[in-house]
Formats: C-alpha cells, structure tokens, sequence
C-alpha cells in the first residue's frame, strides 16, 4: 500500500496516473503491520535525528522501515532513502542511467 502511495502521488496528469495505476492492478498488496511497522519506523526516525539527520517525509520512513523489516530493496531516489541506507541497513537497487527519449523522433 505504501509502494502504491510513494508511486502515484508524483503524477501530475491525470492520464499518466491512471496508466500507472491500470500498471500496478496485477501486483500483489502487502500489509504494513499497522502498529508495528508504526513504532519500528518511529524508532528508526529517532536514530536518524540522534545522528544529526533530518528526515523530510513520514510516508518515507514508513516506506524505508517496511522494506528493511522485510528485507526488500528500494530504489532510492532522494536523499531520505539514502539516509536509510547509510544508517539503518536499507538495501538499495543500482540505478542505470536510461537515455532521455528524443522528443523530435517518431514513436
């Protein structure tokens, strides 16, 4: 469910959502433990602030402490989830750099 949130809050276009969403009706939905994943990822907020570091989002360090407490890896994309990884274990997907599509080429 949170995978589902962090993915379709970014789009703008209402198109593009529903394309992403049409894209995601096949995936399995995992719960989030509720309580558990609460406290786990208030604990992980405050390591963070013991190390001098602020995290910008809630729905990230939920996201971040979902993925660590089941060992999935994220791809990072901001600095909150790189925070992660540095201190708290996250595992993160190498990022390949995928050429920009030219805009004046035909489909």
């Amino acid at each position: 469910m949170l995978v589902v949130l962090n993915a379709l809050r970014r789009f703008r276009r209402e198109g593009d959502f529903r394309r992403a969403h049409a894209s995601m009706a096949g995936f399995d939905i995992e719960s989030t433990d509720g309580q558990a994943l609460a406290l786990a990822a208030a604990q992980h907020r405050r390591a963070h602030q013991s190390a001098g570091h602020t995290i910008r989002s809630a729905p990230d360090v939920l996201l971040a402490t979902f993925c660590i407490e089941r060992d999935y890896a994220l791809l990072p994309k901001d600095r909150d989830f790189l925070a992660f990884e540095a201190l708290r274990g996250l595992k993160g997907c190498p990022v390949r750099n995928v050429p920009a599509k030219d805009s004046r080429s035909n489909p």
